[in-house]
């Protein structure tokens, strides 16, 4: 099933959500990066051309994620407060995640969001 190009907002809101990795989650990140339509079965199935990167596994798979010129600033994980902050010139956005099971590479796609968010608004963080 195809869907329009997923709401950056939504996806922030199911990545929020999730305690641990999610293929489905990687898609609609994938084609939030890709600017494409969500596609589940081949953002997610093993093709040639479609399979999304393991974003939501990886820092440094989610790290890829990241709109051009933007970088990571800070990424610390202690006593389940997960803090990602990323840089683009003297801009920043933070995002902070408190739980006890987080993982630090969902924390690091939720500000690759809110970062794509800004690039595609045109707005400053």
């Amino acid at each position: 099933m195809i869907y329009q190009q997923p709401n950056i907002e939504e996806v922030i809101l199911l990545f929020k959500g999730a305690n641990s990795p999610n293929r489905e989650l990687d898609g609609r990140l994938w084609c939030v990066v890709e600017g494409t339509n969500f596609d589940l079965f081949r953002a997610v199935v093993p093709c040639e051309q479609w399979q999304s990167p393991f974003y939501s596994y990886s820092v440094d798979l989610a790290l890829s994620s990241l709109p051009p010129e933007w970088r990571p600033l800070s990424l610390e994980w202690r006593s389940g407060l997960v803090h990602t902050r990323l840089l683009r010139g003297s801009e920043t956005v933070e995002h902070i995640v408190n739980g006890l099971s987080l993982n630090p590479a969902i924390s690091v796609c939720i500000a690759s969001l809110y970062a794509w968010k800004f690039e595609r608004a045109g707005q400053q963080p």
